[in-house]
């Protein structure tokens, strides 16, 4: 081998190592969140082995007959249907209703068909380039970077540090994975791994470590508790178990001890959950076991969200069949379908899914039904493939086992869940090692070959891709990296620290400038962060209605990038509703109208449209309006205290007392709380308004004192709200309390001094 090809493979094998450590990578603000900033590393490393690679393919011709070979030796009943999937993921993304969206995806998940082609390109790329020789160096890369992980789960699960250097986890650590579920499912691959090493190897001291490994990685995925992966891991060892060709009569019949085994653990857990009498003191008192054991409890099960948001997506598929709704597109097929009476709670967790949690579901809800077929037929193909060559190829019985258990168990695991960076790696790396092992046949072609830079036309053409790749890494992986890492600092501030409003709304003002495929994300980030400064208070009224103006432009662009998302026509609705609230402008109600109404027909059935939408009319003062809007809400759900909260502000506007106290008390009890800042507020307003109609009704004023007395526990510094109470205790004629108040007044706002004099001057003694 010359030194250029000694250079080639070891770049090659230095890109392989860090990809294999990408599931590492987790580190705020700048690589955060966890998937998305694995699949940007990811982007720029593979990007750069394709380059090198398609400069091998220009300038080599013994290199571009090698790899010819090797794709030639590819059956067509495995390439047919895994290029198709990539074919038809790329089609329904052409087709997408979002396809910006639905290409490049956002940092909340860091998927988007660009990654996936990425993903899939990995396999068939790895099978290429990655001779049988360095694979193992490669799996020893990711058991080491799997070690690492498995640490950093012990050290959160068990508080072994300071929460200033790594939070802490009482339950379920998600180490580097930002998930626990993506961190058992991640394991899969390394506890097969590692396993079969164990068997590989002779040396004692080698099987000693690899026994230490997986029972590393066992532990953890104890730790995470992940019933998918737990499940996924047993059946992935009943099929080494009992499909694996062994030449030894003793392990044969260990098999049937193997089955008891696993049916009476299984049997013992699952009985000790639903009868908890059962369970032993010293387990009930360990928050692992207790923990792990309660989460197989039947209605644990049979109650899981998952079969109700399945529902839905049958639904889905029923109505786009064929090309889907758009890779990335699940929440708006999942929204148009939802419904509080589905089984899902209308909560933040409950009511919004993006995500299937199966990958037949997803798949065929995105891309579908021939593009899951197509994902369904190569996978078999593959396990088709591995069970064929055990006998061609009884050397490799063991791994070729071994390789299905793990594709089993993927399988399995992503029937209730789905794929994170790490695992869409891992999975392909395993198509691509599994191809190296059946059909890739050595050749020595491009062993002494030298590199021919004679060719004018190739030379322009690898220049020209030169280009291409650092403007794809700087404006397409670097840029956005920065842009997130701003947005995840602009969040942090929004929630923290003095005068977080301005800092927060500052910083995604300006990257809002720095155009990129993350505008609509950072557009949703600025609305959000405007909905914090209206909430905290900090802002006065001009404030308020300066910064709505600027998120309502950045909501209708956004709008028009990704017109089916209802969560921005809701926002778009609130803040209209805000300011009209606050400068009675009441011709904005059409406008208002429009956006709750659009949103109406992407989710017909979302409480949350029909109870922001009543408050429309409760600004405006149409309250029969706004009671239809409120029935509409409760009719689709009486357990959503959403509902029932702007039932009693309505009826506190129309003066109706009791009613609001009884359906204030059915806010509360349907998980409405109503002491929060924003709830008291919007109190306020109502018993103000109702006193600027009757200032005499002496209650008014009773039942506003307390609002007041929550308000200023939540801001003692504003001195609005001590003069608003001083005012209130005057009514009363609790004039000490409103002297005391007046006098704050005073020390918190001394250029009111003659307010406050003149105030005092009308309180007797």
């Amino acid at each position: 081998m010359n030194l250029n090809q000694k250079f080639f493979r070891w770049f090659y094998l230095i890109g392989f190592f860090l990809i294999t450590f990408l599931p590492l990578v987790n580190v705020p603000p700048l690589l955060f969140p966890a998937d998305w900033a694995k699949a940007i590393i990811f982007k720029i490393i593979f990007s750069l082995l394709l380059f090198i690679f398609l400069f091998q393919l220009l300038y080599q011709n013994g290199f571009r007959a090698s790899i010819k070979e090797k794709i030639k030796s590819l059956p067509l009943y495995f390439t047919v249907p895994f290029l198709s999937f990539a074919a038809l993921a790329i089609i329904a993304t052409i087709f997408s209703p979002e396809p910006a969206f639905s290409f490049w995806g956002s940092p909340y998940r860091g998927d988007g068909t660009l990654n996936l082609v990425l993903y899939l390109s990995l396999a068939i790329f790895s099978y290429l380039i990655v001779k049988k020789e360095d694979w193992g160096k490669i799996w020893i890369s990711a058991l080491t970077g799997g070690v690492v992980v498995c640490l950093i789960a012990i050290v959160q699960q068990f508080h072994l540090v300071s929460e200033k250097l790594l939070v802490a986890y009482s339950k379920r650590p998600p180490s580097t994975m930002g998930n626990p579920d993506f961190l058992a499912a991640y394991l899969i691959f390394l506890i097969f791994l590692s396993l079969y090493f164990f068997i590989k190897e002779k040396k004692i001291i080698v099987k000693i470590t690899y026994s230490v490994l997986s029972s590393l990685f066992l532990f953890t995925t104890f730790l995470t508790m992940s019933r998918a992966a737990i499940l996924a891991i047993t059946i992935g060892f009943i099929w080494i178990v009992f499909f694996t060709n062994y030449k030894s009569t003793l392990i044969k019949k260990l098999k049937i001890v193997f089955a008891v085994f696993i049916i009476a653990v299984f049997s013992g857990i699952f009985f000790s959950a639903n009868n908890p009498k059962s369970i032993p003191d010293f387990i009930q008192s360990n928050d692992i076991f207790s923990t792990f054991i309660s989460r197989f409890k039947i209605d644990s099960i049979i109650g899981n969200s998952r079969i109700a948001s399945w529902k839905i997506a049958i639904k889905a598929i029923q109505d786009k069949p064929i090309l889907g709704w758009g890779p990335e597109d699940y929440s708006i097929a999942f929204d148009k379908y939802y419904s509080p009476s589905s089984g899902l709670s209308s909560s933040e967790t409950g009511g919004w899914w993006d995500r299937a949690h199966n990958f037949i579901f997803e798949i065929a809800v995105t891309m579908g039904v021939p593009a899951l077929l197509a994902f369904i037929i190569f996978w078999l193909a593959l396990l088709f493939c591995l069970q064929k060559y055990k006998k061609i190829i009884p050397e490799n019985n063991v791994i070729f086992s071994f390789l299905q258990a793990i594709i089993i168990a993927l399988l399995i695991n992503n029937f209730f869940s789905f794929d994170c960076a790490p695992t869409y790696i891992f999975s392909y790396l395993i198509v691509g090692y599994s191809l190296c092992l059946i059909y890739n046949k050595e050749t020595e072609i491009n062993r002494t070959e030298n590199i021919d830079l004679t060719s004018g036309w190739k030379n322009f053409l690898i220049f020209a891709l030169f280009i291409l790749l650092i403007i794809f890494i700087w404006q397409y992986n670097i840029v956005p990296l920065q842009i997130n890492k701003n947005i995840n600092m602009a969040d942090y501030y929004s929630k923290h620290g003095a005068n977080s409003c301005d800092r927060s709304t500052s910083m995604l003002d300006k990257e809002l400038n720095n155009h990129s495929f993350l505008d609509v994300y950072t557009g949703l980030r600025y609305i959000s962060s405007v909905q914090n400064c209206i909430a905290s208070g900090e802002k006065n009224d001009q404030e308020i209605i300066n910064l709505i103006n600027e998120a309502t432009t950045v909501g209708e662009k956004a709008i028009k990038v990704r017109p089916l998302y209802v969560r921005t026509w809701i926002y778009l609705g609130f803040l209209e509703n805000v300011l009209m609230s606050k400068t009675k402008d009441f011709s904005l109600r059409d406008k208002v109208d429009y956006y709750f109404e659009t949103a109406s027909k992407i989710s017909p059935n979302r409480q949350e449209i029909y109870s922001e939408w009543a408050k429309t009319y409760l600004v405006t003062k149409d309250y029969k309006k706004a009671e239809e809007k409120i029935n509409q809400c409760i009719n689709l759900g009486p357990a959503n205290g959403n509902c029932w909260w702007v039932l009693a502000l309505s009826n506190l506007y129309q003066g109706n007392l009791l009613e609001a106290q009884k359906n204030i008390k059915k806010a509360n009890e349907n998980g409405r709380s109503t002491n929060d800042y924003v709830s008291l507020l919007q109190m306020t307003n109502a018993y103000v308004e109702l006193i600027s109609q009757n200032p005499n009704n002496i209650d008014y004023y009773k039942n506003l004192a307390p609002i007041y007395e929550k308000l200023i526990a939540f801001f003692p510094n504003n001195f609005q709200y001590h003069a608003n109470v001083a005012f209130v205790y005057k009514e009363l004629r609790e004039y000490d309390k409103a002297r005391k108040e007046a006098m704050t007044v005073l020390q918190l706002s001394p250029e009111s001094k003659t307010s406050v004099e003149a105030f005092l001057q009308t309180l007797p003694y």
